[in-house]
């Protein structure tokens, strides 16, 4: 179930990247903005990738490149709350 969950949240991840970086990049007439938008597109895609890759994140988490965020530490549960 989980990782139909990621498959489901990668596909989903792809197609935004697509329609919304790498399809306005891909029609722009501006060579120079093209270049840019691409970049942009590379850029956010690398970090999609690196995220959601168990062993590319924990490569990069070893070397200091990424860190985990417990910023909210009290909203994350092993299970449901019971009210």
């Amino acid at each position: 179930m989980i990782s139909n969950f990621w498959n489901k949240y990668q596909a989903a991840v792809k197609q935004w990247l697509h329609d919304e970086f790498k399809v306005p990049a891909e029609k722009e007439t501006n060579p120079k903005l093209k270049e840019l938008k691409m970049a942009e597109y590379n850029k956010i895609q690398n970090a999609y990738t690196e995220t959601l890759n168990e062993e590319i994140n924990r490569r990069a988490t070893e070397r200091g490149e990424r860190r985990i965020s417990l910023c909210l530490p009290g909203s994350y549960y092993d299970k449901p709350l019971q009210r």
